[in-house]
């Protein structure tokens, strides 16, 4: 039986993860999109993970990641690899660094996550040696986006958290005092949206020498967003609506979202759609039909026949269950 309340935070969240991918297209022309863009990253990928952490179990772990996570992952690398190659008539960044393509790390790092965690529920206070871990990694620079190891230990506490602590996240999803939650949600994303900080810590793609900071203050730093990111997405779910929505059932079908929403991107933006949109209306009007294009590709990508196009592609070549 489906959460509906984790069903309609998938949905809010995809949402938001098309809608920055959109902004992104334009966010080094506008320090506003950069101020949402950030604030948008500070929680979307982090709840994100909590979600994909909530529902994690050990049995039959190694066949369904494959399945469900490395495959997908295969296909789309790949295609996005060729969407890349085609534009720029030359391999892509990522290919030459070995590391997942654009959007894909997700999927990377959640495979890695779920083959890496049964050990750690073995040893004592696996948590902790996970923010150790992910403290000490962003301070090498040789750790980015090659082999997507940047990402991968940087959110991997996130996804440990929801796993070793899943009776929070469920809580949460029931909290009575929501008035409260939405106050000290708007406090702390104000504090983001207002902050100073350089809006690329929130990827977890760079050390943090690479940003400018020294190897204290950036685990510091480090330390207080990866807190910032947990808390804001516990807060987030605290106000999920718990009730069936006519959106609810799309909450079911975000991973093929996710996949597919980066090609529709890529094409418009190689097309210069998004430039041309920007320089017509300006950066609000832009920010404001980036949303709506945001809701119209999720919600498209939502329907069933998306979902049965990748399901046929990718049986060819997932192991039987």
């Amino acid at each position: 039986m489906r959460n509906v309340a984790a069903d309609n935070a998938k949905f809010i969240l995809i949402i938001l993860v098309v809608f920055g991918h959109l902004l992104e297209t334009k966010v080094s022309s506008s320090q506003m999109l950069t101020d949402i863009f950030k604030t948008i990253y500070s929680f979307h990928m982090p709840a994100f993970i909590m979600l994909a952490g909530l529902f994690f179990n050990t049995k039959n772990n190694i066949k369904k990641t494959y399945n469900n996570i490395i495959v997908p992952f295969i296909f789309y690398n790949l295609l996005y690899e060729l969407i890349l190659f085609a534009s720029a008539k030359t391999l892509s960044y990522y290919t030459l660094v070995l590391s997942p393509a654009w959007i894909m790390w997700f999927l990377y790092s959640l495979a890695i996550w779920r083959l890496i965690t049964p050990t750690f529920l073995k040893i004592k206070y696996p948590f902790v040696i996970s923010v150790v871990i992910s403290l000490i990694a962003c301070n090498f620079n040789f750790i980015g986006y090659p082999l997507g190891l940047s990402r991968t230990l940087t959110f991997f506490p996130v996804f440990l958290f929801s796993v070793l602590y899943k009776d929070i996240i469920f809580k949460s999803f029931s909290f009575k005092y929501r008035a409260l939650s939405l106050i000290a949600f708007i406090l702390l994303l104000a504090g983001v949206y207002f902050s100073d900080i350089d809006y690329r810590i929130w990827f977890g793609s760079r050390s943090m020498s690479t940003l400018g900071y020294d190897a204290l203050s950036g685990a510091l730093l480090k330390l207080a967003t990866l807190m910032v990111s947990i808390l804001l997405s516990i807060l987030l779910f605290t106000l999920i609506p718990r009730k069936n929505l006519p959106t609810t059932n799309f909450g079911g079908n975000t991973l093929h979202v996710y996949l597919a929403h980066g090609v529709i991107i890529k094409i418009l933006s190689f097309a210069g759609i998004f430039t041309l949109l920007f320089d017509k209306f300006g950066e609000v009007y832009f920010s404001i039909i980036m949303a709506v294009f945001a809701v119209v590709i999720s919600i498209t990508l939502s329907m069933r026949f998306i979902k049965n196009i990748n399901e046929y592609i990718f049986k060819f070549i997932q192991l039987k269950q």
